[in-house]
């Protein structure tokens, strides 16, 4: 899970799994792909992982499948959810509960897919939230951009998603004429109950400029870690008629991290953050 893959966290460091064990690196990708979300202010939502994008051979009322691919059973859990992009279905998003190696489950789509639909899976859990009424027929989600609402209910009564007026780049739900309530009960408190996802899809160039900034933080981090490893590093070698040396490890890594650095000072101004880019 995350917005950039090991290799790319190897490249810009210079390393590989000699240096800084492969495990490690995927701890420090998390770690970078939620500073990333901290410093943009949202969730952006595609994956780096192989096999999250394609064309379903079929679809089911509660199914995608595709036999061109090979997952890993239960590769995509609770906490990640697939986007219909294009093709029967389009714009529906749903919460992915199991994985085999050619099939994705999640709840009742509205409309099954076919084979037409071009899909994107993604880390995005399902945001679950209780509020206030306001005794108004419209309502903000706490976080946004708003990117799909799944469910809404208003004192007990189900709301139709498709009956409300979505703002999306605010998070602005309001009410329509045609709508199973014409207002946010405010009668005693948390009577409104809301799940939907958030974030920002971004374009080609925009996910490419974030996968490089959460890559180049994680290279800092793996760097960081290998500088504790070459304390007991030999430098020089020494034999009848021969002798050779590998420079000062500790420097030369040092030298890294800074370029590094530089490099992630250079890419910070050009990520936008989401209330730009609406």
């Amino acid at each position: 899970m995350g917005y950039c893959l090991n290799t790319d966290v190897y490249r810009i460091a210079g390393i590989t799994t000699s240096e800084v064990a492969s495990a490690n690196v995927d701890t420090f990708i998390e770690a970078a792909t939620a500073e990333v979300d901290r410093y943009t202010g949202t969730r952006w939502l595609f994956d780096a992982q192989t096999n999250t994008t394609g064309t379903a051979t079929s679809g089911t009322t509660t199914t995608v499948v595709n036999t061109g691919v090979s997952w890993t059973t239960d590769e995509f859990n609770d906490d990640y959810a697939l986007y219909i992009k294009s093709g029967t279905g389009i714009g529906q998003v749903r919460q992915i509960t199991d994985t085999t190696t050619t099939s994705v489950s999640m709840s009742a789509w509205t409309t099954n897919p076919d084979s037409t639909s071009k899909y994107e899976i993604f880390y995005s859990p399902l945001e679950n939230s209780t509020e206030d009424g306001n005794g108004t027929d419209t309502l903000f989600t706490k976080l946004h951009p708003l990117f799909s609402l799944q469910s809404l209910t208003i004192n007990s009564t189900a709301i139709t998603p498709t009956k409300v007026f979505q703002y999306k780049s605010e998070g602005r739900l309001t009410l329509s004429s045609t709508a199973e309530k014409s207002y946010f009960d405010s009668q005693t408190p948390q009577l409104i109950n809301l799940t939907y996802y958030y974030g920002v899809r971004p374009d080609t160039r925009l996910k490419s400029l974030i996968k490089d900034f959460t890559a180049s933080i994680a290279a800092l981090m793996s760097l960081t870690a290998q500088i504790g490893g070459t304390f007991d590093d030999v430098t020089a070698y020494s034999f009848p008629e021969f002798s050779a040396s590998k420079g000062e490890p500790y420097t030369n890594i040092r030298e890294a991290w800074l370029k590094t650095d530089m490099r992630l000072r250079i890419l910070r101004p050009l990520i936008p953050r989401y209330i730009q880019i609406g």
